[in-house]
């Protein structure tokens, strides 16, 4: 085995012992990638397919630029950095540590791109792990665009895009520019989660005629999975939940007014300032209202926040399994449909 080869499996040893690594044991991990990804490509093979080798020069200055961000916990710059390595030089390894970075980042685009790339070749166990754990984090977050026109030039959210290639986007509206001749034209797209809208530019029109406009792929409605559509309980139990808390705050402001008329009439007897008659039982009744009411305010502050979050969070506001809900988006208008 060579030092490097020693170096990096007495560090697996110590990670394997030692628990979480510290900063210092990262930047060893990550300089044990950088060994294999220079043993990547022979120095033959470079020089065939790029006399200079700058390609697997850039990709190891960004591999090293992404190692220092890593360790500066900057992961939103060291997954780019790795990302570029790897698409520059693609490599497993590399791919890993995008994907891990990636995933500290919590950049579901740029996730989902390299989730795709993992399927370019066979993976190893790390990087098969790394996979899933990004997947589960970034899966439903994302949509596609995609620019379809002949002989044009596409922007995207002021990023140059390539012609027929899907982008990933987060949901939401988008600005997209197409140039064919002279000025460029621009539309807003709506996008959904999970689909992919077309953005399709007719052919080329005759010399002297206006260019035909933009025409945008229907946008077809958001259709809950099976296992989504049956998660939650019935919006009944929130009915219920909701005339029980109104119940209750009646039975309060009741409970106040009450408190109220026994102080009152504790006042008018003038027990507050002599020892009356039938003074201590208005004050041990008007002590028992005032200790009630408080009882009652504590359980319908309860009840209305336990309520709320059961609407909220734990109520199916959608029909099982056949029916949807819908979002329909144009240009110009939203229409949003919903079944219980």
């Amino acid at each position: 085995m060579t030092g490097e080869g020693s170096l990096c499996a007495s560090f697996a040893i110590m990670r394997w012992f030692g628990g979480r690594a510290t900063r210092a044991r990262l930047a060893m991990s990550l300089s044990c990638s950088a060994l294999a990804l220079v043993g990547l490509v022979e120095p033959d093979d470079a020089s065939a397919s790029e006399p200079d080798g700058s390609n697997l020069s850039r990709a190891h200055d960004a591999y090293a630029r992404g190692a220092a961000a890593y360790a500066q916990q900057d992961y939103e710059r060291a997954a780019r950095e790795f990302a570029t390595a790897d698409e520059l030089v693609p490599a497993a390894v590399t791919l890993r540590v995008a994907l891990e970075a990636v995933t500290l980042a919590d950049d579901p685009v740029l996730g989902m791109e390299l989730i795709e790339r993992a399927h370019r070749e066979p993976t190893d166990a790390q990087l098969a792990r790394a996979v899933a754990i990004a997947q589960q984090r970034f899966v439903h977050r994302t949509g596609s665009l995609v620019v379809r026109c002949d002989d044009c030039l596409a922007v995207i959210d002021g990023s140059p895009a390539t012609v027929g290639q899907p982008r990933r986007v987060l949901p939401g509206v988008h600005t997209v520019s197409v140039q064919r001749h002279g000025s460029p034209e621009t539309r807003l797209v709506p996008v959904l989660v999970d689909d992919t809208r077309e953005v399709l530019v007719r052919a080329r029109s005759p010399e002297g005629e206006a260019l035909p406009p933009i025409q945008l792929s229907p946008l077809p409605p958001s259709v809950l999975p099976p296992a989504e559509a049956n998660r939650g309980v019935s919006p009944a139990w929130f009915v219920a939940a909701s005339i029980a808390s109104v119940g209750l705050a009646a039975v309060t402001v009741w409970s106040a007014l009450d408190t109220t008329s026994d102080h009152q009439a504790f006042e008018n007897q003038g027990c507050s300032a002599t020892d009356k008659a039938g003074c201590n039982a208005l004050a041990s009744a008007g002590q028992g209202a005032q200790t009630r009411t408080l009882a009652l305010g504590i359980g319908t502050g309860a009840a209305i926040v336990g309520t709320t979050l059961l609407g909220a969070v734990a109520v199916r506001w959608h029909a099982p399994t056949g029916r949807e809900v819908g979002l329909a988006l144009t240009a110009t208008s939203a229409a949003l449909r919903v079944t219980f």
